[in-house]
């Protein structure tokens, strides 16, 4: 594609503006309408708003091309979408093709391209290899336009650009110019990003001083910039190429066995960290502070590291790599380095991985308010391009929280968290584009396992956060029903921190709140796609021990037809694993009184798949379990004897030590166990005195593998010694048990099987018996 207009042309456009008025382009993201050189581009500008799809955006993006070039101007509707990099499925699209066809690199697109080649990380990545693939004049042309326009972010761009060093030498020297003259802006980041540019392509050691950079430059022209830059890099390798790499090698050599030996000194490490001439000393005392930082008992023997790693951090003229390694080392000794942070995040110009750095490194109370501030910015930008740190914002949050956190901090924090919730609401509550409709879903999942965290772990109260949870929940639904139940997870912690959770219960079972805990549960209820939230649903409920009558009505029902149905299998959290663990949950938690429980756990014993609902149950009643256990199976004992004993295997690990040790329960457990035993001895006694049907063997080998096993295995040997006669029935015993310690305690059982006439049989039986007792089972 021809490209007719020139630079200097675009940069008129882009220094006065051009006439934007709203309207969708493409059909799944909002975008704008140009109103350009009266409209000329309406046509296909309506393709663009057409295309659905790669084929046909690529065919409007022709299009655009195709126009621009008959009418001899600029591609303004392409132009726009680089710019705002919006819509998002567009602006991927027309990236992929410029990257692929360079008859597609208009002229007008480079000042777009440079800019988003300056938002670091990988989404950078292929604006900075499109405009690399451009021709390097070009380029450079482009950066100095930039570079002398009244667009100051578009500069900053230029100048960090600057850096990819366009053109070698010649490219470098022609934006010496323009990079001077950034360095009188008023705009401290782009005098900062400008100097360090300078200093990049000049290869000269000076400070931002606009003065000295013009006093030097002079009247230089471009020939003898060229000539100097080239001489100072030839003269520059010439000096130290051979020598460094020798001399350097050795020292770093010895210099990182002294290092070694000296690992649990602070004054040594400070010191080859404070002076050492070479970066791979540094970083590596870095690295041995780092992991000495945590050991020292005190901050008073800590605070000599901190002070140098402070400086380091802090000093914007230090070499990037190592900046980012002190700020993570300051990061074990929050406390006190939390000045020396907070310093270096007031700065300007960082880059996108050292502030990164520096927020990992907010773990203080102090550290709230400045995360609070943070939090603040990045969501302020969250309608533009911006609010990119927000998601290692929300992740550190948690951090910051502490005995030491002040009333007014923790209030901040939670205010930009409400703020957050808020402005997802309201998003989700129009129509937004997949990509966005994705990325605001995350930012709710991601706030809401911050405020998880912040409730569970650091027992804040969170309250005024619930109702924008609700909210939230409100409008992702099964739209992002992971997030949405990430949001109920936040509300069901919000009732775990103690000092809050009566008034916050209370305020659940009121309007307006109720209200739209019951609206959430209504659509979830019998939305498939929303099983998860309504997991999440029921568990609040659970965790406020109260739910509106007909809903427990509801959920018990539901749970009698499972009973009816099929067998459900045992879980570790039946409140957030399964549907059917959480109706048990909930109605373990809001049946009243122990006569009430009992009738429950006997409707689901009449059912013939009812009995791990029942260990589930038992596993979260309020405590006392015991008489509701006592009450509830003590009847069954006499009919049902393997039945119960196979559920009280299945809870009993999970009750509490008084349960266990009171009265009630353990004349209950005595005599479930020698009703169970009993069973067993008279089965097995059954199946030595005459052969048996198959289903009954099938029968007796099933119960080596239940949780009464040991119980089995103490009843089978009891039967055996008193009938030791050699038949088959007492060989397939032999052989169902020995199979069965085999599998439990492999090689140990090996050549253990007693056999051959009763005596022998009674003998060997003798011996198998000190291995069992060994290895924890009761028998003889």
């Amino acid at each position: 594609m021809t490209m007719f207009k020139t630079l200097n042309i675009w940069a008129f456009c882009a220094l006065f503006g051009l006439a934007l008025a709203s309207q969708t382009i493409g059909t799944d993201v909002p975008g704008i309408e140009l109103q350009a050189e009266g409209d000329q581009f309406a046509d296909s500008t309506k393709a663009l708003n057409a295309a659905t799809d790669k084929e046909t955006r690529r065919r409007a993006i022709d299009q655009v091309l195709a126009r621009a070039q008959e009418l001899k101007l600029d591609p303004v509707p392409l132009v726009a979408v680089l710019k705002n990099r919006q819509p998002e499925a567009l602006y991927s699209e027309l990236l992929a093709y410029l990257k692929e066809d360079e008859k597609a690199r208009h002229i007008a697109f480079l000042p777009a391209l440079i800019s988003a080649a300056n938002d670091g990380g990988e989404k950078a990545a292929t604006p900075r290899a499109i405009v690399l693939g451009y021709d390097a004049e070009t380029v450079i042309a482009a950066m100095q336009a930039m570079l002398k326009g009244e667009d100051t972010q578009a500069a900053i761009a230029a100048a960090a650009f600057a850096r990819e060093k366009v053109g070698k030498i010649k490219g470098r020297a022609r934006l010496v110019s323009p990079l001077v003259g950034a360095l009188a802006s008023a705009n401290s980041d782009l005098r900062a990003t400008a100097g360090r540019a300078l200093r990049d392509l000049t290869l000269l050691d000076m400070p931002d001083d606009s003065a000295r950079w013009r006093e030097w430059l002079g009247q230089k022209s471009e020939e003898t910039l060229i000539e100097e830059i080239a001489n100072r890099q030839e003269e520059a390798l010439r000096q130290s190429e051979a020598a460094r790499k020798e001399l350097e090698d050795k020292l770093v050599k010895v210099t990182f066995d002294q290092l070694a030996g000296q690992k649990e000194n602070v004054g040594a490490l400070v010191a080859y960290l404070r002076d050492s001439e070479f970066s791979r000393v540094r970083l590596e005392a870095v690295r041995l502070l780092t992991l000495l930082l945590p050991k020292l008992e005190d901050d008073a023997k800590a605070q000599p590291a901190i002070d140098a790693l402070g400086a380091i951090l802090l000093d914007a003229a230090r070499e990037e790599k190592l900046r980012i390694d002190c700020a993570r080392a300051l990061a074990a000794r929050p406390g006190p380095a939390f000045a020396y942070v907070d310093k270096a995040l007031e700065q300007n110009g960082l880059s996108a991985s050292l502030k990164l750095a520096c927020v990992q490194a907010l773990k203080d109370g102090r550290a709230a308010a400045r995360l609070a501030a943070l939090l603040a910015h990045e969501i302020d930008g969250m309608n533009g391009t911006g609010g990119a740190l927000l998601p290692d914002l929300l992740t550190q949050a948690q951090s910051v929280f502490d005995p030491t956190t002040t009333a007014e901090a923790r209030i901040a924090v939670l205010a930009q968290f409400v703020r957050l919730l808020r402005l997802i609401e309201a998003r989700f509550g129009g129509e937004l584009p997949i990509g966005e409709r994705d990325r605001f879903a995350s930012l709710a999942q991601q706030a809401a396992g911050a405020l998880v965290g912040i409730a569970r772990v650091r027992a804040t109260d969170i309250s005024d956060c619930v109702e924008p949870l609700l909210d939230s929940v409100a409008v992702l639904g099964a739209r992002a029903p992971a997030a949405a139940s990430s949001c109920l997870r936040a509300v069901r912690e919000a009732l775990g921190v103690q000092s809050v959770r009566t008034a916050l219960a209370q305020r659940l079972q009121s309007e307006p709140l109720a209200g739209k805990l019951r609206g959430i549960y209504d659509r979830a209820v019998s939305d498939a796609a929303s099983a998860s939230v309504l997991i999440a649903a029921l568990a609040v409920y659970s965790e406020m021990g109260a739910a509106p009558a007909d809903v427990i009505e509801a959920m018990l029902k539901e749970l009698l037809a499972n009973a009816e149905a099929a067998q459900d299998t045992l879980s570790t959290d039946s409140a957030t694993t399964t549907r059917r663990g959480a109706i048990r949950r909930l109605l373990s938690r809001t049946t009243r009184g122990p006569e009430a429980h009992a009738v429950l756990i006997g409707q689901l014993l009449d059912r013939p798949f009812g009995d791990n609902d029942v260990v589930d149950l038992v596993r979260t009643l309020p405590q006392p379990r015991g008489p509701v256990i006592v009450l509830a199976l003590s009847k069954r004992i006499k009919d049902e004897p393997i039945r119960i004993g196979l559920l009280v295997a299945g809870f009993e690990n999970d009750l509490s030590a008084e349960t266990r040790n009171s009265q009630e329960y353990k004349e209950f457990s005595e005599a479930a166990s020698g009703a169970v035993r009993a069973e067993f001895v008279r089965r097995v006694a059954a199946a030595l005195a005459a052969p048996q049907e198959a289903a009954a063997k099938d029968e007796l080998k099933q119960f080596t593998q239940t949780r009464l096993w040991k119980q089995f295995l103490s009843a089978a040997y009891e039967c055996l010694i008193a009938n030791a006669a050699q038949t088959a029935e007492r060989e397939f015993l032999v052989g169902m048990l020995m199979e069965r310690l085999n599998a439990l305690h492999p090689g140990r059982y090996k050549d253990a099987a007693p056999s051959g006439a009763p005596d022998d049989f009674k003998k060997a039986l003798s011996e198998l018996k000190t291995k069992l007792t060994e290895d924890g089972y009761a028998v003889g």
